[in-house]
């Protein structure tokens, strides 16, 4: 792994020398990165508390198990182009749950007023905190449960036909993309 010489990182993208484990390691990290940043800007922001640091805890524990089992699911060290199958499909399914967090939140602006209040809670804004941090992590956990599902397809899928998807070692090309063909 390079930790800061990127001109030796894209040397070794340029040359397909990269491992799925390496692989893996770069997304380990890069999910790691990407929680600290989100986290810490809401600590140095207005917002500090235990809950904070339990949720940047529990966010983190998610993503480093889900990549993980996503890594599995595309065929451990075994698999082909986990970081790009990963990043397409984390495309989709990262817009179907912002929509589902969208109207989620929606709703809930405009109805948990007649629901969450001083008469039915003692503290309300303390009931409202503990929702929007079990619907993080919830949201959390089933970015990483649908990439590790549709990845564990296209393994499966590819699996199945072994002539459409040739190993190095299987001296089989692929058969010709549609604007490759010769007239």
């Amino acid at each position: 792994m390079h930790w800061w010489r990127t001109d030796r990182l894209v040397v070794q993208l340029a040359d397909n020398t990269l491992t799925e484990r390496d692989a893996l390691r770069y997304m380990l990290l890069s999910a790691g990165l990407y929680e600290f940043a989100l986290y810490s800007s809401s600590w140095f922001g207005n917002w500090r508390g235990w809950q904070l640091l339990v949720e940047f805890g529990v966010a983190l524990l998610i993503s480093l198990v889900g990549i993980h089992e996503c890594y599995k699911a595309n065929a451990g060290a075994g698999g082909r182009q986990f970081i790009g199958r990963f990043s397409a499909l984390a495309i989709p399914v990262g817009l179907k749950l912002a929509l589902a967090s969208l109207a989620i939140g929606f709703f809930l602006s405009y109805t948990s007023g007649y629901v969450i209040n001083e008469s039915t809670f003692r503290d309300p804004r303390f009931v409202h905190e503990v929702l929007a941090f079990v619907l993080g992590i919830t949201f959390t956990f089933v970015f990483y449960w649908r990439v590790a599902y549709h990845l564990a397809q296209v393994v499966q899928r590819e699996r199945s036909n072994p002539s459409l998807h040739p190993t190095a070692y299987s001296g089989l090309r692929p058969p010709p993309a549609a604007g490759e063909l010769k007239r």
